[in-house]
This record gives structure tokens, sequence and C-alpha cells, in this order.
């Protein structure tokens, strides 16, 4: 999920710096706040994005060792998209709630598929 998060935190810098070159700013006597919340709201989202995605990797390297520089992509991958996806569907609920559920998913994904992997080289 760290890859992603890290990559879903550059999508979302991308995009703020997007917003903040193509829109002009409002003039200080606008009482529209629209403006400030929506630089607010790309600010936290890649801030955001990028503590979850280092502290991410920080665990997972802490738990993982040396062989977290050596990954098996085809494991990690797809479960670590749909548990990011499934942490910014559950970002409506709260940040810690949804990246415990975004982790779930992940681990349970991974799960899967390392038994599957045991099982074929069992066999």
């Amino acid at each position: 999920m760290a890859v992603w998060h890290l990559v879903l935190a550059l999508i979302c810098l991308g995009l703020l710096l997007l917003f903040l070159i193509l829109v002009d700013a409002p003039e200080e006597s606008s009482h529209d706040d629209s403006y400030g919340l929506t630089i607010l709201a790309g600010a936290v989202l890649t801030g955001a994005g990028l503590f979850s995605g280092l502290l991410l990797a920080g665990v997972s390297l802490a738990l993982l060792g040396k062989s977290f520089f050596r990954p098996r992509w085809s494991v990690i991958l797809v479960p670590g998209l749909l548990g990011t996806l499934a942490a910014v569907v559950g970002s409506f609920v709260g940040w810690p709630v949804s990246e415990v559920i975004g982790g779930f998913v992940a681990y349970h994904l991974v799960g899967g598929r390392l038994t599957e992997t045991r099982t074929r080289a069992a066999a």
C-alpha cells in the first residue's frame, strides 16, 4: 500500500499545483472561501498521502527487513492498490479508520495470494 499511497500523494500534489497555476486567486473583497478550502483540501490530501505512504513503508521495512527491497511485485501491487482504494473510500469515515480498513483489505488479499502460491508449489 505504501507504493500506491506515495503515487496518490504525487497525483494530489500535481493536481494541487495545476489548480494553483490555472485558477486566479480571488479578489481580497470576495467572501467566497471555496478557493482557500480547495487549496487546504489539496494540501491535506497530499500531506496525508505522503505521511501514510512513508509510515507504511517504515512499518514494512521494519517487518520485512532486507526483503523489503526485493518485493514480489505480482503479489503486492494489486492488493496494495485495492487496499489504497478501500482507504480512499473509507476516508469519509475518518483517516485512521480508513487506513485500518485499507490495510485489512490488502493484508487479506496478500494472504490469499500467498496461500495460492504455497498450494501450487506443494502440488
